[in-house]
């Protein structure tokens, strides 16, 4: 297997896990917000963030190759065949980071659109002046999912420039310890 094939089946599962997730978390909790909240401007505004989200892992779906070209995946390594079996640390860390910030990212964006939108609808209609807290917490929460999504990317994007500069710590103290 390449490591464009791996990649390219990883981008691929990340995104049918988006989809599933989406549909046992997100459609649930949009059917009962509309349903307490019926107007125009709450469909409209959930009906662009499903759009949104489903563009988005089509494009993980079927766009994966034009993905691993664009955030440049399959270069850095020594060799175009992956095995396991004489597989370094570092490219084990590579994988390892870039499957962690994957996990990162799918797990957040659609969250924060999610939360995004949720924020918009609340300002519109200036209930936030009468719940601060929850305002609060819900910004709160935003940054908090913006900060992993940006720290996914980054993992995914540095993999291999992280991967290198952990090996080089590791055998730095592996010298101070002999």
């Amino acid at each position: 297997m390449t490591k464009r094939d791996f990649f390219n089946i990883l981008i691929k599962l990340f995104g049918l896990y988006s989809i599933v997730k989406l549909l046992f978390t997100y459609f649930p909790s949009t059917l009962s917000f509309l349903i307490h909240t019926p107007d125009w401007t709450s469909i409209i505004g959930l009906l662009a963030a499903l759009l949104l989200i489903v563009s988005l892992n089509v494009l993980l779906i079927f766009k994966s190759k034009t993905i691993i070209k664009w955030l440049k995946l399959d270069k850095n390594f020594d060799d175009d065949r992956l095995s396991v079996s004489d597989m370094d640390v570092d490219k084990l860390l590579t994988l390892g980071l870039i499957i962690i910030g994957g996990l990162l990212f799918i797990n957040n964006i659609g969250a924060i659109i999610s939360q995004i939108l949720g924020a918009v609808q609340m300002s519109a209609r200036q209930m936030h002046n009468n719940n601060e807290i929850f305002s609060l917490f819900s910004n709160l929460n935003i940054i908090a999912q913006i900060i992993n999504v940006v720290i996914g990317y980054f993992l995914v994007v540095y993999s291999h420039k992280i991967a290198i500069r952990v090996g080089q710590i590791n055998q730095m103290n592996g010298k101070d310890k002999a």
